[in-house]
């Protein structure tokens, strides 16, 4: 939740330092605030990529971590993202290779997902 909080701050930070920009014009005052609103952009998106983070460490322990396949949803596995974030360090050629593969196998799913609530809320909205 203070993750959250602290996004919506770096947030509101930003859009005060635009206009602060945009007020005080092409002079060397806005040159520094476009900077500084660069940083705070920077900034909301590391916290982004953190939460992201937290979240997949957060399911493999929830999930127990385990590569196999098992008869019930209750036994403890492993997801995509998680199988990613534990296994990188390590990785080389081969197996460096699979991660890659299985990083754009989650991309592509995420993708037709994400397309296909796109045509479902046009279809809403034209309707």
């Amino acid at each position: 939740m203070m993750a959250i909080a602290i996004g919506v701050m770096n947030v509101a930070t930003y859009a005060a330092t635009l206009l602060s920009a945009r007020l005080l014009g092409p002079k060397a005052y806005g040159g520094f605030a476009a900077v500084t609103g660069l940083l705070l952009v920077v900034g909301v998106v590391m916290l982004g990529l953190g939460r992201a983070l937290g979240e997949t460490m957060a399911v493999t322990f929830v999930i127990g971590n385990a590569h196999r396949i098992s008869s019930s949803v209750l036994l403890p596995g492993t997801t995509i993202s998680a199988s990613i974030a534990n296994e990188f360090n390590e990785a080389s050629g081969l197996h460096l290779s699979a991660l890659m593969a299985l990083a754009l196998v989650l991309f592509l799913i995420t993708f037709v997902i994400l397309a296909l609530a796109r045509l479902l809320i046009g279809a809403r909205s034209a309707a």
